[in-house]
């Protein structure tokens, strides 16, 4: 064998491998960063976040309209023509015609915008200022 200052090199598939380096031996390239385009380009052509954030409190504001005002006002709606029907005699007294009419007639509406008024509004209404996290955080 040579002595230790020597370089030793063995073959794995056909490629060199070091398996020591002379203590005089020195790297002549230095070591550089790996070029990316990436962070050269230009930033984001998509809307600044603030924008994302609009536009998701805007559907879940829809979203709590729909389904808890409309859909309590159209759950009203059935419920006092239910009742109402079945005040008026229901189809044995009132007939078809009178059956049919009686979603549209006035008083009908009347009614169930005062039960949607008096009811499902203030459930709403306070379920949402009862439980936010101020009130939790308050006891």
């Amino acid at each position: 064998m040579s002595s230790s200052s020597e370089m030793h090199t063995a073959t794995f598939n056909g490629a060199p491998k070091m398996s020591k380096l002379s203590p005089s031996h020195s790297f002549s390239t230095p070591i550089r960063a790996i070029s990316s385009k990436i962070s050269v380009g230009p930033t984001s052509s998509g809307p600044p976040s603030s924008d994302s954030y609009e536009r998701l409190v805007k559907a879940v504001f829809r979203h709590r309209l729909e389904f808890s005002l409309f859909l309590s006002a159209a759950y009203t709606y059935v419920l006092v023509n239910a009742w109402t029907l079945w005040q008026a005699g229901g189809f044995a007294k009132m007939g078809l015609w009178g059956a049919v009419w009686l979603p549209v007639n006035l008083w009908t509406i009347c009614i169930t915008l005062l039960v949607w008024l008096t009811l499902p509004v203030p459930v709403v209404v306070l379920r949402k200022a009862f439980l936010t996290r101020r009130h939790f955080y308050k006891c």
